[in-house]
């Protein structure tokens, strides 16, 4: 879709695609919101909600991959923090009860990897312990954690929801799309 900000940017409802991820985030149970920005992180930054449990780390290294992304993120987790769950920025439509599930699930199972299914299909967010920290931080290139989920199969607990898997905005298409079920979207 080109500009990676310009598309965390676009607006859905009045809101950027990046808020509506973050404020899902807020709204849930989680400590803190550790939001990774790379290039145009000083218009994103911006976008985000005033409030004291949100932080943005800048990735300088952001062009390598998805992987910089991770570690960066994984690096400015507070040190009391038991897990993190790891959503996407270009997942405007995430759901609050997709978060809760997770966080609920590591609280009661205390899995090493928690992840959703969404009518039977894998998707996101996912949760992983602390843990688990060491090897994310060992992840290279544009992969994010799929390698850890396939070497740890058998510690992974998921989530059953009776929901539909939240969209990624990766194409014009797709903004399209997703931009007709908001009457008041408008591009920056």
């Amino acid at each position: 879709m080109g500009d990676p900000a310009l598309k965390l940017a676009l607006r859905l409802g009045g809101k950027s695609i990046l808020r509506r991820v973050v404020e899902a985030a807020l709204a849930s149970p989680v400590d803190e919101v550790v939001v990774v920005l790379g290039h145009g992180a000083a218009e994103l930054e911006q976008e985000l909600p005033r409030d004291p449990r949100v932080r943005a780390v800048y990735n300088p290294d952001y062009a390598s991959g998805q992987s910089s992304s991770l570690k960066a993120g994984i690096n400015a987790i507070a040190s009391q923090a038991q897990a993190a769950v790891f959503l996407l920025g270009d997942q405007p439509l995430i759901s609050l009860q997709a978060i809760e599930a997770l966080v609920s699930a590591f609280r009661s199972r205390h899995s090493t990897v928690v992840r959703p299914l969404y009518r039977g299909t894998p998707g996101h967010p996912v949760l992983f312990s602390r843990a688990l920290f060491p090897e994310l931080l060992q992840v290279t290139g544009d992969q994010g954690g799929r390698e850890l989920l396939a070497r740890h199969q058998a510690e992974v607990a998921t989530v059953e929801l009776n929901l539909e898997s939240p969209v990624d905005i990766d194409t014009r298409e797709d903004y399209s799309r997703l931009e007709r079920k908001f009457p008041d979207s408008k591009k920056l």
